[in-house]
């Protein structure tokens, strides 16, 4: 599945493919995406490529799964998901 995945990837967006190709990779891409363990499939992919096109769409990929599953968890859960560059008990206004 992993060398399907990159050749989705390369397919999807390939400026020269034909249009019918581009748009069976990005749906393949989109079906990987939506299956409940689909991101370790770019999280594997991620690790072992040397391609920086297919890095970089793993880890868009990886983001996007990431907002859109996290709009189905209850909102008590959504404090664990941002980080804060600062503490609340640092002033930004003290020197450091």
């Amino acid at each position: 599945m992993s060398d399907d995945l990159e050749k989705a990837i390369l397919q999807a967006y390939d400026p020269l493919a034909s249009q019918t190709a581009r748009s069976s990779a990005l749906d393949y891409l989109s079906q990987i995406s939506e299956s409940p363990g689909g991101w370790r499939t770019f999280v594997e992919k991620l690790f072992v490529t040397s391609d920086v096109q297919i890095a970089l769409i793993c880890l868009t990929a990886l983001g996007n799964i990431v907002l859109h599953r996290c709009v189905h968890f209850p909102t008590s859960n959504h404090r664990f998901m941002s980080v804060p560059f600062t503490s609340q008990d640092d002033d930004a206004t003290s020197p450091p």
